[in-house]
């Protein structure tokens, strides 16, 4: 039944009646003998098609598809669109009227598809106003799931916009691009269309940052390439805390003993949640409060974010056994028995004691740098010595001494269980493969078998775990442009220190600024020095802005105004403070949501972009769309 009328709706007999439906509905001659009553049908229509575009824009507000996720059509449940019609006209008067006095004309997928075609134009136009108003933009891709044989990505833009009071940083999606083929060469192409069809000024990109959960990121490294071809300004950056995350998830999940103990202890929080007893014990004995230890930490990608949980539990350990063997004999015979019995024995396995030691090892030295990047002023000049500090310390710990500190504590911890009574399943030796015995991860020669269970644990974990934390990190960290930012930082931030003209004047050049920006900085940095006083010490470009607003400093350093702007259009810090606006966190709820469904850019603008949809429901707005709907409707 649905599938003929699918057909029906695309056949030329009824998109011919639909054309002529369409005219009919707004036609400008009105018949001299009726012009009263005809003017007030035109005024009810216009009235009505006010109503059906409200329809739109909030069911897309709310991630609603109008038709529901089967797209059904049935007398018991018509679709999202025409039930909150329907629920629409039960509470007004007037909704019920216009509803009762039209035929069921924009129930049509066509009609429907226009007026959010209609929709979507007009938020782009806002958008792209903005972003053409601006010095500077960058673009921010990520790669969606879809289906295997293409590729889509979503497209969003940072840019920084002057207000009366302040300079803004806002974060704003532009759609979806489809890349048929996974090369550089293509899905830079795929990219840079749609920036031009919808009307952005591809000449002031100056920052572009990806993100892929697949090997997709190789190619990305070549998309990143072909912009720089045509843009060597569009450096390559993206959110400090965001690698860092990517290359602590990859050393816990590629270490196979290392992502079994996660995965045992995520089955540890979720079992302990379901008993009040237990959970309450937990928090008790580790000092953890209950958001701390709430679902949402269940997840192994969490982990590396809460060191502190995973030193709470392994210093805990022997007391969380003996809660756990006493609520199974309390439960004995019973299924939660049964799953408390086999979560017991595998967190009494040597194994699992020294991948926890290991971790907490590892990630909290990481975590240092991670809490940093989480606040909003990230202190650009110390970030690279930083990052050369956890690589160094890091490095400096694969030798037999801070393995043997681990191995150690790990048996100290096995010694307590078994004083309360628990048998610990000791580290086993398995003949494996061959595995590589140098501190040169990258040197092939010297390949051995482990002839203990110690040198085992010591090559295939803990060397390993090394390895692959030491060699990600510098995967992430040496491939973006940071020497720039660093530079252009410097000009802006470090007033009180002495002018480096040579890196000024390679600034100037890479920028092609306007004017001479030696004397312009010789100024600035005295205004500066005497005039701005940051509370905590610190500024952040978002400050910054701020205080050239504040002291009218715009049009006397035009050249360093310019470059603040390049600064805060780089995706280096999170956008979501007081002084910014991003819809990046609309934009994942919305993927969520829309998991298996296919990505239309036109419906997931309407859902992301929510303070524009608010702006569209204003009066004079909407009227504007339906004066132009009627206008396309007539040249149709």
């Amino acid at each position: 039944m649905l599938g003929n009328f699918r057909k029906h709706e695309e056949s030329d007999v009824h998109l011919k009646s639909l054309q002529f439906w369409r005219q009919y509905q707004f036609l400008d001659a009105i018949p001299c003998d009726n012009s009263s009553v005809y003017s007030k049908q035109i005024e009810g229509n216009k009235k009505y098609l006010r109503l059906i575009i409200e329809n739109i824009l909030f069911l897309g507000k709310q991630c609603l598809l109008l038709k529901g996720n089967d797209q059904s059509v049935s007398p018991m449940n018509k679709g999202s669109f025409l039930e909150l019609l329907e629920l629409r006209a039960r509470d007004r008067g007037e909704v019920f009227q216009l509803m009762s006095s039209h035929v069921d004309f924009y129930s049509s997928t066509l009609v429907q598809e226009e007026i959010i075609e209609m929709i979507k134009d007009e938020m782009l136009q806002d958008i792209v106003s903005e972003i053409n108003a601006s010095s500077a933009f960058s673009i921010i891709c990520e790669e969606i799931a879809g289906s295997a044989a293409e590729r889509q990505l979503s497209v969003c833009v940072r840019y920084p916009q002057k207000t009366p009071s302040a300079v803004l940083v806002k974060e704003r999606f532009l759609g979806f691009v489809t890349a048929e083929e996974v090369t550089g060469v293509h899905v830079h192409g795929r990219i840079k269309a749609y920036l031009q069809q919808v009307g952005v000024d591809f000449n002031k990109i100056c920052g572009q940052a990806y993100d892929s959960a697949t090997n997709f990121t190789v190619k990305l490294n070549e998309v990143v390439a072909e912009f720089k071809k045509e843009e060597p300004r569009a450096l390559y950056v993206h959110c400090h805390a965001h690698f860092l995350e990517l290359a602590v998830i990859s050393f816990c999940k590629e270490v196979k003993e290392l992502r079994e103990a996660l995965h045992t202890l995520c089955s540890l929080f979720n079992t302990v949640h379901v008993s009040e007893e237990m959970l309450a014990s937990l928090q008790t004995m580790c000092k953890l409060s209950l958001n701390k230890t709430c679902k949402k930490h269940t997840s192994q990608s969490c982990w590396p974010a809460h060191d502190h949980l995973l030193l709470a539990v392994t210093d805990c350990l022997p007391e969380v056994v003996e809660v756990l063997a006493s609520v199974s004999r309390r439960c004995a015979g019973t299924a939660v028995a049964a799953e408390l019995e086999d979560l017991l024995a595998m967190v009494t396995k040597f194994e699992f004691i020294f991948c926890l030691k290991f971790l907490y090892r590892v990630l909290s030295i990481t975590g240092i740098l991670s809490r940093e990047f989480q606040s909003e002023t990230v202190d650009i000049f110390s970030l690279f010595s930083k990052i050369e500090a956890i690589l160094e310390c890091l490095s400096s710990e694969r030798n037999d001494t801070y393995f043997k500190n681990i191995w150690d504590g790990a048996d100290e911890i096995c010694k307590k269980i078994t004083s309360k009574g628990f048998d610990v399943e000791k580290p086993s030796f398995q003949k494996r493969r061959k595995v590589q015995r140098t501190v040169d991860p990258g040197n092939s020669e010297h390949m051995f078998f482990p002839t203990s269970a110690d040198e085992q644990y010591k090559f295939n974990i803990y060397y390993q775990g090394l390895d692959t934390v030491l060699k990600h990190l510098k995967l992430y960290f040496s491939e973006f442009d940071y020497c720039k930012m660093k530079q252009i930082s410097e000009l802006l931030l470090k007033w009180n220190e002495p002018l480096n003209e040579a890196t000024a004047k390679h600034i100037q050049e890479f920028y092609k600024l306007d004017a001479d920006i030696i004397p312009e900085l010789r100024f600035y940095r005295q205004y500066a020095g005497f005039n701005f006083i940051a509370e905590d010490g610190s500024l952040s470009f978002i400050d910054l802005g701020s205080l050239f607003i504040q002291h009218a400093l715009h049009n006397n350093i035009p050249c360093i105004t310019k470059l603040l702007h390049i600064a805060l259009s780089w995706p280096i810090t999170s956008a979501n403070n007081e002084k910014s606006f991003s819809t990046l966190s609309h934009l994942k709820t919305y993927l969520l949501r829309t998991m298996g469904q296919e990505k239309l850019s036109s419906l997931a603008l309407i859902a992301v972009e929510q303070e524009l949809v608010n702006k569209l429901m204003e009066p004079e707005r909407l009227g504007g769309i339906v004066e132009k709907f009627i206008s396309q409707m007539k040249d149709t």
